[in-house]
């Protein structure tokens, strides 16, 4: 039983697509923005990843893919001008804060965890897979 003619030339246009870029992988989806009023975390550094933005004043990650898995952290709290976070679920203990992007505009983010974050008692720590908890700081109403 032999190849049809037909057959032939599908598989011939196919690599020739394939040759000229019609059929590349398409780039991977670009990191997710941190929306003013949240705080976004990412499992992945750069900003990669698993993705969870957070609006609330503050909160705990227990229970969310986040808690302890975190990489990379934003800070945009909209009219709050830091946001710390905390290795225990209570928002106490050990802490870094980063700036909010919208109000200071530097020391918002941090893309890799493990090499200190931010600003604050413990920001030379690596914070890697450590965060717990945040909240929003320096608020205005």
């Amino acid at each position: 039983m032999g190849i049809s003619k037909k057959a032939v030339a599908l598989a011939v246009a196919f690599v020739g697509m394939l040759l000229a870029g019609i059929g590349a992988a398409v780039p991977a989806q670009a990191a997710a923005d941190c929306n003013v009023g949240y705080t976004c975390l990412w499992m992945e550094d750069n900003s990669s990843g698993t993705y969870i933005g957070k609006s609330a004043d503050y909160d705990s990650l227990v229970g969310t893919k986040l808690n302890d898995t975190a990489s990379s952290a934003e800070a945009n709290g909209g009219s709050c001008s830091s946001t710390y976070y905390y290795d225990t679920s209570t928002r106490s203990g050990a802490y870094f804060y980063l700036n909010s992007k919208s109000l200071v505009t530097a020391n918002y983010q941090d893309p890799n965890l493990t090499n200190g974050a931010g600003k604050g008692t413990n920001a030379g720590e690596n914070w890697d897979n450590r965060i717990s908890s945040y909240k929003f700081s320096g608020c205005s109403s």
